[in-house]
């Protein structure tokens, strides 16, 4: 999703909107991840928040996945289950997300000025000194460029994730309660 910016965009995004499309995806965000260290506890069949702690201490989101995948094999290994392909399914599509909250949380705001010196518009762009994230002469060319609407796209995206995750949250403790 590389948005590029053009005078189409001029007036649409105020930096207040944008910090504010920020916050809101990285809530949804966070929602997914705590739903994903419950998941977490529920797969080592922990009675204790120790196995959520223990998750939080995964700082690399692909490390996170990977622990999760890694305890839902050994969790239905003696007993096949119709959801596994869910659980499967919603990994991936983390795994899959995690760029996009990274580069909303180390996005930094930017105006665009057309007329005059007061920014007319605001997008979400990688820091200056992002080398992976920025390249061509002095740093100017960006791998993203997000205007609200792109971030608020992201929340949505984070927000469906969060719900797959609540209900196979919730099918594991019916199914499966310690």
């Amino acid at each position: 999703m590389k948005i590029l910016p053009s005078d189409t965009y001029l007036g649409e995004t105020s930096k207040a909107v944008l910090h504010e499309a920020v916050g809101n995806a990285l809530n949804e965000w966070e929602l997914v991840e705590s739903t994903l260290a419950v998941i977490f506890g529920l797969l080592v069949e922990s009675r204790s928040g120790g196995a959520l702690r223990a998750y939080g201490t995964i700082l690399n989101q692909k490390t996170r996945k990977e622990a999760l995948e890694t305890a839902a094999i050994e969790f239905f290994r003696e007993k096949p289950d119709p959801m596994m392909a869910d659980f499967y399914a919603l990994f991936n599509a983390y795994g899959d997300t995690i760029k996009y909250r990274n580069n909303i949380a180390h996005g930094i705001c930017y105006g665009q000025v057309s007329v005059g010196r007061t920014p007319t518009t605001w997008f979400l762009y990688p820091p200056q000194y992002n080398t992976n994230k920025r390249s061509g002469p002095n740093n100017r060319d960006s791998k993203y460029i997000y205007k609200a609407a792109d971030i608020l796209h992201c929340k949505d995206r984070f927000s469906q994730l969060a719900a797959e995750a609540i209900a196979l949250e919730t099918y594991l403790r019916e199914t499966y309660p310690l």
